[in-house]
């Protein structure tokens, strides 16, 4: 059974993603991406990109290849930023395994040019 959740953390920062609900079961609703970004850094994080993405092309995420969030700024503490995204497995798909990959780009408040970058991947069991 895959694994449908992971995440990745760097001096204060996370990003969180899972499936829900998971397993995917037949006769059941599809699950949806979630993703979660949390900053506890002392300072504020600018430029945030989240890109999440169907590795293998056997699933689209709301009706797309991949998706983009953007914010322009997320500051110290502050609530994590929460997205949600349907899953649709595409004809043919069944039985295999598709792997979500989302990423996080984005730059601290005391370093502007510097990019820093997240990466998680999951794997999810299309029925």
């Amino acid at each position: 059974m895959a694994q449908c959740r992971g995440d990745d953390t760097t001096t204060a920062v996370t990003l969180r993603i899972r499936a829900d609900p998971c397993p995917w079961s037949v006769g059941f609703s599809a699950p949806d991406h979630h993703t979660e970004v949390d900053n506890q850094r002392s300072t504020k994080l600018y430029n945030v990109e989240i890109h999440s993405k169907s590795v293998h092309s056997l699933t689209d995420l709301d009706g797309n290849a991949d998706v983009i969030q953007t914010y322009p700024v997320i500051r110290s503490g502050a609530t994590p930023k929460r997205d949600q995204y349907s899953i649709t497995a595409k004809v043919g798909s069944a039985g295999k395994t598709e792997e979500i990959s989302t990423t996080a780009e984005f730059c601290d408040e005391t370093q502007k040019t510097t990019v820093e970058k997240l990466s998680v991947l999951y794997e999810l069991d299309i029925p």
